[in-house]
């Protein structure tokens, strides 16, 4: 992925191509490291792993404007990321590409995106998601509507995942205030995502509200998410698992100049579910703090 970065950047140079970057590093602490992305997977640990650890985050991230016409623009987003842990001695790294295409009349823009992205844990090719993406935004003055549809497709890459193959549906509706001050941010997003594992497919609703207020230097976001989701009933299960999760975060961004910024993220999730057994308990808690450093070029 960073081969095709520098492929692009010596592209655009030659075409005449805008681009954007970024590179953002930063290290935190976690005490629940194995939570999965999907939470779909019980929280288990045996004598070799800790839920405690330090993780040290490199990201990547390249924008290329393609097109940037009178009521058009194309781009190609190319992401990498990797993340390290420290007691565990294990890392997982994200790659991926992004082409999102956008049309805009009167106060109407139309949007859509084709993404692929990779998942490697330990330098083994795991997981691969290609979604697309299609949504509608309409500009009510400087405030925003949209509603957006999605569609991911997941493919194992490795034996150890087959479980995760399998497709998602996500239907958001968002509201966003106009950038001032402060900034109101709603969403309301619906999803199901179906898996070839047993009791693993699910599907289910969250409501997520952000408040932004900016202050000289400063840009500070407060989020709550609270989230149900109910799954299918596995076969040597006599119920069917159901979950409410709260996730509540704080962002806190300094700008120094232009080119260097600084932040500091704090995060606290709970989930609560009826599977609460002594070999599969997916009752947790876990709790982030990360402070960095992104430098925007």
């Amino acid at each position: 992925m960073k081969t095709v970065i520098i492929a692009l950047m010596w592209v655009s140079a030659s075409v005449g191509w805008a681009g954007e970057f970024e590179l953002d590093l930063s290290r935190g602490y976690n005490n629940n490291v194995f939570l999965n992305a999907d939470d779909s997977m019980p929280n288990e640990t045996d004598d070799q792993t800790s839920t405690v650890d330090m993780q040290t985050q490199v990201n990547l991230l390249a924008n290329f404007e393609v097109l940037d016409g009178k009521d058009s623009d194309l781009s190609v987003l190319i992401d990498w990321f990797h993340e390290a842990l420290a007691d565990n001695d294990t890392s997982t790294s994200m790659q991926s590409m992004t082409v999102p295409y956008n049309y805009y009349f009167q106060n109407v823009r139309l949007s859509s995106s084709f993404s692929v992205q990779k998942y490697a844990l330990d330098s083994v090719d795991v997981l691969q998601y290609a979604s697309g993406r299609f949504g509608v935004t309409h500009k009510q003055g400087d405030n925003r509507l949209s509603i957006d549809l999605k569609r991911t497709v997941k493919s194992p890459k490795d034996d150890s995942y087959l479980d995760y193959k399998g497709i998602g549906h996500n239907l958001e509706i968002g509201y966003v205030t106009a950038p001032q001050v402060h900034q109101n941010k709603v969403y309301i997003n619906a999803f199901n995502h179906t898996y070839a594992g047993d009791g693993m497919s699910n599907k289910g609703a969250y409501i997520k509200a952000i408040h932004v207020m900016r202050h000289n230097q400063h840009k500070m976001q407060l989020g709550v998410q609270a989230k149900i989701s109910e799954y299918e009933q596995a076969l040597l299960h006599v119920q069917s698992r159901s979950d409410q999760q709260l996730r509540i975060s704080y962002d806190h961004e300094y700008f120094i100049n232009a080119i260097v910024q600084l932040y500091f993220n704090s995060s606290f999730l709970a989930n609560q579910s009826n599977f609460n057994y002594q070999d599969e308990n997916y009752n947790y808690t876990q709790w982030v703090n990360t402070v960095g450093t992104r430098f925007s070029f």
